[in-house]
């Protein structure tokens, strides 16, 4: 890690702008995506019956801990492209 500090040199990093409202509301959004609400009511209601209930909050927890995985990965980082300059290092 500090190898690759010194490689960079001068670390610059963005201004923190956004706060946790709206960083939570990005993460949402784009995990729900519109794709959500294109078939899956219909593919519901024609194939799986109210379980589908349970498939969508399994699917949350999974995403949920992807989403705490890349953002351990970004403290521990705090430079932009933090995944790439993990694979660098």
């Amino acid at each position: 890690m500090e190898t690759l500090h010194v490689e960079l040199g001068e670390v610059r990093g963005f201004r923190q702008t956004l706060n946790s409202y709206q960083l939570l509301a990005i993460g949402v959004g784009t995990t729900i995506g519109a794709g959500i609400f294109v078939l899956s009511g219909q593919a519901a209601a024609k194939y799986s019956g109210p379980s589908i209930i349970i498939s969508f909050l399994i699917t949350g927890v999974i995403a949920l801990l992807s989403s705490l995985s890349y953002s351990e990965l970004g403290a521990m980082m705090p430079s932009s492209g933090s995944v790439y300059t993990y694979t660098y290092a």
